[in-house]
């Protein structure tokens, strides 16, 4: 081969994995539908064996049920969140910052 033909081979070889390079998304790749919303009445999460370990699901009257569920899929933990359960965390949660505040300097390591 000629040192030409091994130049032009080049040539073309570079300009073929460029053209793929710039062109290989529109022509090869599909563009993916991104959804973002879910809609569902019950998220389970199952491990590897398909046993549910966790869910999260709604009341009839609108408010979350999280559960936990041991090896055998038999629910073991569970706790209801309702509107009057998230509002008395907030005012716990304000007055533990006010008390924190109030005796930061009597606290030791504080």
């Amino acid at each position: 081969m000629s040192k030409k033909l091994v130049f032009v081979l080049m040539l073309l070889a570079m300009a073929a994995g460029f053209i793929g390079g710039v062109f290989g998304n529109q022509l090869v790749q599909a563009k993916a539908n991104v959804q973002k919303v879910v809609n569902t009445q019950e998220i389970r999460l199952i491990d590897k064996q398909g046993v549910a370990r966790a869910s999260i699901d709604l009341t009839s009257k609108g408010d979350l049920y999280f559960a936990l569920y041991d090896a055998k899929g038999k629910a073991t933990e569970s706790m209801l969140v309702t509107p009057g359960i998230i509002r008395a965390s907030r005012k716990t949660a304000a007055t533990v910052r006010k008390l924190d505040k109030m005796f930061s300097g009597f606290m030791p390591g504080k």
